[in-house]
């Protein structure tokens, strides 16, 4: 496992919520990796990139406006920091 600096890891993390803020689904895609996993607890677990994208998509077509809000984060480290956003 690397070793991040907290001011990497907070840019990383800004830049996510604000590429899910933007509601651009295929931008929100590529940021997971080509084998990534989303599990969505009410629509199920997606593999790879391109499933994710396919299932974001399918889901957000028909409410564009739908946000979701990211309200905390939690960060495992050395010692384990949860803050608020």
């Amino acid at each position: 496992m690397s070793d991040w600096k907290r001011s990497e890891v907070d840019e990383a993390w800004r830049h996510f919520v604000s590429v899910g803020d933007s509601g651009d689904w295929n931008a929100w895609a590529d940021l997971h990796s080509t084998n990534g996993v989303w599990i969505e607890h009410h629509l199920g677990t997606f593999r790879g990139r391109e499933a994710i994208r396919k299932a974001i998509l399918d889901v957000m077509k028909p409410v564009p406006m739908l946000t979701f809000p990211v309200a905390w984060l939690s960060r495992a480290a050395a010692s384990s920091t949860t803050r608020g956003r």
